[in-house]
């Protein structure tokens, strides 16, 4: 029982450290991108979406057991269609992004006003995802 309380410090401390390492880099993302002349707001990198779709497809892999050319045909299409869902929805999706990341990190709790705002903004890139998502089902279909 008296590691109860370390233990609970331990974790408090390690999430304190890994919320600073997020704020750290999400100061720099924000910093190089004042530098390019583009928005403040949160938005993936280029590697974060490489990582995405990594692991999209490793989860797909093993929740439909796809084999290494499944796996392949599986890789190429979502690292051509999510940099081109998010490059399309960007101006809907950053702004939403950007103020539910700050809504998490302040510890506020969103009202029902505030979250419909969100929903009603979000459901056209919704929408479009739906439908990528069942052409994905269906170009993959073949190769199953």
């Amino acid at each position: 029982m008296i590691l109860d309380p370390i233990i609970q410090r331990g974790a408090k401390c390690a999430g304190s450290v890994c919320l600073g390492v997020c704020l750290a880099n999400l100061a720099v993302v924000a910093a190089a991108r004042a530098e390019q002349g583009s928005s403040d707001g949160f938005w993936p990198t280029p590697r974060m979406v490489e990582l995405l779709v990594e692991r999209v497809v490793d989860d797909a892999a093993i929740t439909h057991r796809l084999d290494d050319r499944q796996r392949g045909i599986y890789r190429e299409n979502l690292a051509k269609a999510l940099p081109a869902f998010f490059e399309k929805h960007q101006a809907d999706l950053e702004p939403v992004i950007t103020e539910i990341i700050v809504q998490h990190i302040s510890g506020e709790v969103p009202d029902p006003p505030r979250m419909a705002r969100w929903g009603g903004k979000l459901l056209p890139a919704w929408r479009d995802f739906t439908a990528k998502y069942e052409e994905a089902y269906q170009a993959m279909r073949p190769h199953l």
